[in-house]
C-alpha cells in the first residue's frame, strides 16, 4: 500500500486544480476579445447578446472568435452575458454606458444575436440570429464599415 506524503498530497491538488480550471474555461469556449470602446465612430459597434446555457452561443463562439481577431482593428466588440444576475447587471451598466437601451429593451431577452451597429447612431445595421455562416458577418460587417468610412 503506497502513502502520500503531504509533498505528494499537494501536488496532486494543484494538479487537479490546474486540470478543473482548464477544463472549465475549454467547456466556456473562446472568449471574444474586447477592447474598451472608443468614441471612434469610424467602427462599427459589434455586440453579442449570450448566456452559458445557449446551445447557438457555444456553437457560434468559435466563428465569432475568428472573426474578431480579423476585424478587431476595426470594430468594437461587446459581449452582453445572460447568463445569471450578476452578469445581467453587468451588461444592463455596459447598455447604459454604450447607450443602446432601445435595442437591448427589444431583443435583451435573447441570446445567440449578433448586432452590428453604428456606434454614433445607435442604429441597427444588421441583426444576425442564431447564424452559423462566416460569410454573413463578414458582409455585414464590411457592409458597415463602407456606411461608417464613405
Amino acid at each position: 500500500m503506497k502513502t502520500f506524503t503531504p509533498t505528494r498530497l499537494a501536488l496532486t491538488g494543484l494538479l487537479l486544480s490546474a486540470f478543473c480550471l482548464t477544463a472549465r474555461a475549454e467547456s466556456q469556449g473562446p472568449q471574444l476579445q474586447e477592447k474598451a470602446v472608443s468614441k471612434n465612430l469610424n467602427q462599427p459597434l459589434v455586440v453579442l447578446l449570450k448566456s452559458d446555457t445557449c446551445a447557438v452561443c457555444k456553437k457560434i463562439a468559435p466563428l465569432l472568435s475568428r472573426l474578431n481577431k480579423t476585424y478587431q482593428h476595426r470594430s468594437q466588440w461587446v459581449t452582453l452575458d445572460l447568463s445569471n444576475r450578476k452578469t445581467l447587471a453587468q451588461a444592463e451598466k455596459q447598455v447604459k454606458a454604450l447607450g443602446i437601451e432601445a435595442f437591448f429593451e427589444k431583443y435583451g431577452n435573447h441570446t445567440g444575436i449578433v448586432a452590428v451597429m453604428d456606434p454614433h447612431s445607435k442604429q441597427l445595421l444588421t441583426l444576425l440570429i442564431a447564424e452559423e455562416k462566416p460569410e454573413k458577418y463578414q458582409m455585414a460587417l464590411d457592409q458597415a464599415l463602407k456606411i461608417l468610412n464613405p
